[in-house]
């Protein structure tokens, strides 16, 4: 469960090189765009932990990825996850996940983890980021 989130979270997409310097300058505001989204979906995921992490297990179990983890005991894979969470969920480690994510973040994944960002309570963030993440590692 290395990376969770976002790995958790967010679908991967290739970026083409800029052909001029304003289209240079909107794909840097872009990636800065991405980046921030990122880092705050993080804060988020961080700030509920609670619903999170049991949520991130089920989705993992469900598609069993990485191999083998639908089999193995749910309790168990949450303790273990809480465990790894706790230093995957650092201030570093969420800006290290987002500088290698930012440049792969699709617009429209950005605009729904935005919109995830700002849901109510935890139980409505985790209720709209778990599709997102489902498809991330669905992949």
């Amino acid at each position: 469960m290395n990376r969770l989130l976002l790995a958790a979270v967010l679908a991967v997409a290739a970026c083409d090189a800029p052909s001029s310097p304003e289209a240079a300058a909107t794909q840097k505001a872009q990636l800065a765009d991405a980046r921030g989204t990122c880092v705050k979906l993080f804060e988020r995921q961080r700030a509920c932990s609670a619903e999170f992490i049991p949520a991130l297990v089920d989705v993992r179990r469900g598609l069993d990825k990485p191999a083998g983890i639908a089999k193995a005991n749910r309790d168990e894979l949450i303790a273990a996850a809480f465990a790894e969470w706790k230093s995957d969920s650092t201030d570093e480690a969420i800006g290290n996940t987002c500088d290698r994510m930012a440049g792969k973040l699709p617009p429209p994944a950005v605009e729904t983890a935005r919109g995830c960002i700002a849901a109510g309570p935890c139980g409505e963030f985790v209720t709209c980021v778990t599709p997102l993440v489902r498809a991330q590692l669905g992949q």
